[in-house]
C-alpha cells in the first residue's frame, strides 16, 4: 500500500509555471473539500461556520483561472452543498444525495470516461483517491500548486522569489534532491491576496 502511496505522489504533475499546465485538457474536477483549508484566510472562513462564502470564493477563483485557459468543462465538487450554480464556467456540484462523499462521485465519473481519460485533471490531495483516479489515467494535480497556478495566471505580481536563496552546489544526489526541493520551496505565493482581488472583498 505504501508502495502505491509513493507511485501515486509521483504521479502528481509539477506546476512550476504557467506553460506546465497540459494543453490538451478537456475536464477538470476539483475536490472542493480538500481545497478549503488550503489557503489561510479560506480557512479561517470555515473555522468561524462561513463554508458557504468558501465554497463560492473557490467558484470565483475556479471562473477567473479558466477564464485564461477555456477549458470545455470544469467542475468543482463538495461532499454537501445546497449552493448547486454555475459561475462563470465553472459547475458547482454536491456529491449528496447520490453518492456519500465527492471521492465516490470522482471515481464513479472516472470509472464511466475509462478510456478518456488522458485529458482529464483532478485537483485533490487525498493520496487514496488520487490512487483510485491514476488507475482510471486521470492526471492529479495538487490544490496547492493548482492556487499556485491561479496566481501565475491571474495575479502574477503576488508570486515571490526568496532573494535569500542559497546558491550552494552539493554533491550527493540525496542533499541535491534536498536542495531542489527547498528552491522550489522559496517561492511564495499571496495566496490571500488573490482571494481578496479575484473575491472582492476583504477577509
Amino acid at each position: 500500500k505504501r508502495e502505491l502511496l509513493n507511485e501515486t505522489q509521483q504521479a502528481y504533475l509539477s506546476i512550476i509555471s504557467k506553460q506546465d499546465w497540459p494543453s490538451n485538457i478537456e475536464q477538470v474536477y476539483l475536490d472542493g473539500n480538500n481545497m478549503m483549508f488550503v489557503i489561510d484566510s479560506l480557512r479561517r472562513l470555515c473555522l468561524n461556520r462561513h463554508g458557504k462564502k468558501t465554497e463560492q470564493i473557490i467558484g470565483q477563483i475556479a471562473s477567473a483561472w479558466n477564464e485564461k485557459l477555456q477549458i470545455p468543462h470544469v467542475n468543482l465538487i463538495y461532499d454537501s452543498t445546497k449552493q448547486v450554480e454555475t459561475i462563470g464556467t465553472v459547475n458547482i456540484q454536491s456529491a449528496q444525495p447520490k453518492y456519500k462523499t465527492t471521492d465516490d462521485m470522482l471515481v464513479d465519473l472516472a470509472k464511466q470516461n475509462h478510456g478518456k481519460n488522458e485529458h482529464t485533471i483532478v485537483v485533490t490531495a487525498d493520496r487514496a483517491l488520487a490512487a483510485q483516479l491514476k488507475n482510471e489515467g486521470c492526471q492529479l494535480v495538487k490544490p496547492y500548486h493548482w492556487f499556485a497556478h491561479c496566481v501565475m495566471l491571474l495575479t502574477p505580481d503576488l508570486i515571490k522569489q526568496d532573494p535569500t536563496e542559497s546558491n550552494t552546489s552539493v554533491d550527493t544526489t540525496t542533499k541535491t534532491r534536498r536542495c531542489h526541493y527547498n528552491k522550489k520551496e522559496k517561492i511564495h505565493y499571496d495566496f490571500d491576496e488573490l482571494v481578496k482581488r479575484v473575491a472582492n472583498i476583504d477577509i
